[in-house]
Protein backbone atom coordinates (compact mmCIF):
# COMPACT_ATOMS: atom_id res chain seq x y z
CA UNK A 1 0.00 0.00 0.00
CA UNK A 2 2.68 2.40 0.95
CA UNK A 3 4.71 1.75 -2.52
CA UNK A 4 1.04 2.55 -3.94
CA UNK A 5 0.99 5.62 -2.36
CA UNK A 6 4.72 6.90 -3.10
CA UNK A 7 4.28 6.03 -6.99
CA UNK A 8 0.85 8.37 -6.87
CA UNK A 9 2.78 11.00 -5.33
CA UNK A 10 5.62 10.60 -7.78
CA UNK A 11 2.99 10.50 -10.99
CA UNK A 12 0.79 13.74 -9.85
CA UNK A 13 4.54 15.48 -9.20
CA UNK A 14 5.57 14.46 -13.44
CA UNK A 15 2.00 16.01 -14.53
CA UNK A 16 2.90 18.75 -12.02
CA UNK A 17 6.87 19.70 -13.91
CA UNK A 18 4.75 18.40 -16.95
CA UNK A 19 2.41 21.20 -17.12
CA UNK A 20 4.36 24.02 -15.44
CA UNK A 21 7.32 23.39 -18.02
CA UNK A 22 4.54 22.81 -21.14
CA UNK A 23 2.53 26.54 -19.84
CA UNK A 24 5.78 28.51 -19.57
CA UNK A 25 7.04 26.95 -23.05
CA UNK A 26 6.03 30.76 -24.69
CA UNK A 27 7.54 33.00 -21.93
CA UNK A 28 10.59 30.65 -21.74
CA UNK A 29 10.79 31.30 -25.89
CA UNK A 30 10.47 35.00 -25.60
CA UNK A 31 12.90 35.26 -22.43
CA UNK A 32 15.34 33.22 -24.76
CA UNK A 33 15.22 35.79 -27.53
CA UNK A 34 15.94 38.33 -25.45
CA UNK A 35 19.18 36.25 -23.39
CA UNK A 36 20.31 35.34 -27.07
CA UNK A 37 20.23 38.73 -28.13
CA UNK A 38 21.80 40.31 -24.78
CA UNK A 39 24.59 37.47 -25.05
CA UNK A 40 25.64 38.45 -28.74
CA UNK A 41 25.33 42.31 -27.78
CA UNK A 42 27.86 41.29 -24.36
CA UNK A 43 30.28 38.88 -26.27
CA UNK A 44 29.64 39.40 -29.43
CA UNK A 45 30.05 37.26 -32.92
CA UNK A 46 32.20 33.98 -32.64
CA UNK A 47 31.63 32.96 -29.01
CA UNK A 48 29.13 30.40 -29.78
CA UNK A 49 29.66 28.46 -26.75
CA UNK A 50 30.47 30.95 -23.85
CA UNK A 51 27.00 32.80 -25.13
CA UNK A 52 25.22 29.50 -24.98
CA UNK A 53 26.60 28.74 -21.48
CA UNK A 54 25.92 32.61 -20.01
CA UNK A 55 22.50 32.15 -21.61
CA UNK A 56 22.26 28.51 -19.98
CA UNK A 57 23.63 30.40 -16.39
CA UNK A 58 20.65 32.88 -16.73
CA UNK A 59 18.26 30.26 -17.31
CA UNK A 60 19.10 28.39 -14.39
CA UNK A 61 18.60 31.48 -12.08
CA UNK A 62 15.15 32.47 -13.44
CA UNK A 63 13.78 29.09 -14.56
CA UNK A 64 15.02 27.25 -11.19
CA UNK A 65 12.86 24.71 -11.42
CA UNK A 66 11.72 23.94 -15.05
CA UNK A 67 15.96 24.11 -15.56
CA UNK A 68 16.39 20.97 -13.08
CA UNK A 69 14.73 18.81 -15.46
CA UNK A 70 15.66 20.10 -18.97
CA UNK A 71 18.88 18.46 -20.18
CA UNK A 72 21.37 20.84 -21.30
CA UNK A 73 20.87 19.27 -25.09
CA UNK A 74 17.79 20.21 -24.70
CA UNK A 75 17.52 23.92 -23.51
CA UNK A 76 20.90 23.63 -26.42
CA UNK A 77 18.21 22.69 -29.38
CA UNK A 78 16.19 25.89 -27.83
CA UNK A 79 18.55 27.94 -27.66
CA UNK A 80 19.31 27.26 -31.03
CA UNK A 81 16.07 27.94 -32.03
CA UNK A 82 16.02 31.69 -30.42
CA UNK A 83 19.11 32.31 -32.15
CA UNK A 84 17.28 31.59 -35.67
CA UNK A 85 14.73 33.60 -34.29
CA UNK A 86 17.04 36.50 -33.79
CA UNK A 87 18.91 36.35 -37.10
CA UNK A 88 15.24 36.19 -38.95
CA UNK A 89 14.63 39.20 -37.18
CA UNK A 90 17.91 40.92 -37.82
CA UNK A 91 17.98 40.15 -41.74
CA UNK A 92 14.48 41.49 -42.00
CA UNK A 93 15.34 44.84 -40.62
CA UNK A 94 18.26 45.13 -43.08
CA UNK A 95 16.17 44.45 -45.84
CA UNK A 96 13.75 47.17 -44.57
CA UNK A 97 16.89 49.61 -43.91
CA UNK A 98 18.28 48.80 -47.38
Amino acid sequence: MEILIICLILLLFALLVFFAVRSEKSLIRSWLLLAVTEAERQLGSGTGKAKLRKVYLWFNERFPVVSFFVAFETFSKWGDAALEVMEQILASREGNDG
